[in-house]
């Protein structure tokens, strides 16, 4: 392994070049790394863990929901026509990146209405925004606790 700082960067921007990696990605990926290999190397992570904390790290810079598996929950694809009024429902926690997953992924709601293409509904977790309107695509629904 690259022992000193120096050695490490100048290894990470031969990498980026070689792959023609956006000059304009240099600096913020250097700097991730300038937070993470001190972190990595001092509390001796394994590779398996790395790749476990790279991962979730990866989720929640998109706005993806990390969401907890829950045995007794079965959720099937949300999809035209397996939608009805009063289902329970979940945006998928992938469903939208960057704003739009930071308010919608992963929330449990109840549909209100289906209106055009449309899925109408009411989130049941008393945050902003209370209600919202999505494509089907974006569901999963809840068929059994």
């Amino acid at each position: 392994m690259l022992e000193k700082d120096s050695e490490r960067r100048a290894w990470a921007r031969d990498q980026m070049k070689e792959a023609k990696v956006p000059d304009q990605y240099y600096s913020i990926v250097e700097r991730l790394l300038d937070m993470y290999w001190p972190y990595a190397m001092q509390n001796e992570v394994s590779p398996e863990q790395a790749k476990q904390i790279l991962s979730v790290f990866l989720e929640l810079a998109q706005g993806h929901t990390l969401l907890p598996e829950d045995e007794e929950e079965v959720w099937i694809e949300g999809k035209p026509g397996n939608l009805v009024m009063r289902d329970v429902v979940r945006v998928r926690r992938d469903a939208y990146d960057g704003p739009a997953g930071l308010r919608h992924n992963g929330r449990r709601a109840v549909v209100t209405a289906i209106r055009n293409g449309d899925v109408h509904v009411r989130y049941t977790d008393e945050q902003q925004p209370e209600y919202a309107r999505h494509l089907p695509y974006v569901f999963e629904k809840l068929v059994r606790r």
